[in-house]
């Protein structure tokens, strides 16, 4: 049976006559005009790219975006994809919809890192607050500082480093926050942050940053985190003040008590299914119901005898005393 025939090249309707389209990318001559070179193939396209996202930017946003930015999926080792964000003409990331970013959520160990705040006022105050509260080094850039950050940089608690920002202030730092008012020069430190691999929150246009920072509150050990992915920080707050009623002082005692008990039961008992069952016996219990109405005999005997030869009645009401005024 012979193969059947290669259809001939075919011209749109508003092609001028002697002049084809490009259909395959085999060179076809048919109906070509003798001496007429075969017409070159298309330039190739990447394997894949996604769209460039606008979704309603203000105009001032937009224009920091000229050079298109895509998203492009490469295969890497094991046959895997890696994803690789190309930057605006101002360095920035281009932004998507909230809804449409997954975010990592995760707790950093700050302990004696440093991180940059790129503006002196209440926002940037409240991003120091909770940096020098994680135990970390900071560095601060602001041609003016609210009077509390006066008052740290004059007792050595933050270090200023300069009024003007430029992007030598990048140089080591683990975590930076633009938080500034001005939302382009935001955009540039994101874009000089990203370049460095160092991770940017935003305080002007989260989405176009590495980071977010959630609305959390703590009980002692106890941190509650409230995220929307930045799509509604406010209703993120109102969460975060309701879960805030509801996790009282009885919260950060019960936890403060739970772990001592753990640390003392694990120093006895080498037995790691034994103590697993254990622990998952003792948050079954009321205990903190026991706690809201005082009664806290009941509470302490309840957990002897979940932690039987491991934890007596008189150890555990020390552990209970040692709690309570960690916790006052």
């Amino acid at each position: 049976m012979s193969p059947r025939p290669r259809p001939p090249c075919r011209s749109s309707p508003n092609t001028p006559a002697g002049v084809f389209s490009w259909t395959s990318p085999t060179t076809c001559s048919a109906g070509r005009p003798e001496g007429t070179p075969p017409r070159a193939p298309p330039p190739s396209k990447p394997a894949f790219t996604g769209p460039v996202f606008h979704f309603g930017l203000p105009s001032e946003r937009r224009a920091a975006f000229r050079t298109p930015c895509f998203r492009t999926l490469e295969r890497g080792r094991r046959g895997a994809f890696s994803t690789e964000w190309s930057l605006g003409s101002e360095g920035a990331p281009r932004s998507i919809p909230m809804e449409m970013q997954r975010r990592y959520p995760i707790f950093l160990s700050l302990d004696g890192c440093t991180c940059l705040v790129v503006g002196g006022g209440g926002v940037g105050e409240r991003k120091v607050r909770s940096l020098l509260e994680s135990g970390a080094r900071v560095r601060i850039v602001s041609r003016e500082l609210t009077p509390w950050l006066e008052e740290m940089k004059d007792r050595g608690a933050i270090s200023h480093v300069g009024s003007t920002y430029s992007p030598e202030h990048l140089e080591g730092v683990m975590l930076a926050f633009a938080a500034t008012n001005d939302p382009a020069l935001n955009l540039r430190i994101a874009g000089d942050a990203r370049q460095r691999a160092v991770p940017c929150n935003m305080a002007t246009d989260p989405e176009c940053g590495s980071f977010i920072v959630p609305s959390s509150f703590s009980r002692g050990p106890l941190t509650v985190a409230v995220s929307t992915s930045g799509v509604s920080p406010a209703l993120a707050r109102k969460v975060r003040r309701d879960l805030e009623r509801q996790f009282g002082l009885e919260w950060e005692i019960l936890l403060r008590f739970l772990g001592l008990v753990r640390q003392a039961v694990q120093s006895r008992s080498n037995d790691s299914a034994e103590n697993q069952m254990i622990f998952r016996t003792l948050v079954d219990l009321p205990l903190l119901r026991w706690i809201r109405q005082n009664d806290i005999q009941t509470a302490l005997e309840k957990t002897a005898e979940v932690c039987g030869p491991h934890l007596s009645r008189q150890e555990a009401a020390a552990l209970w005393d040692e709690a309570w005024k960690a916790s006052s």
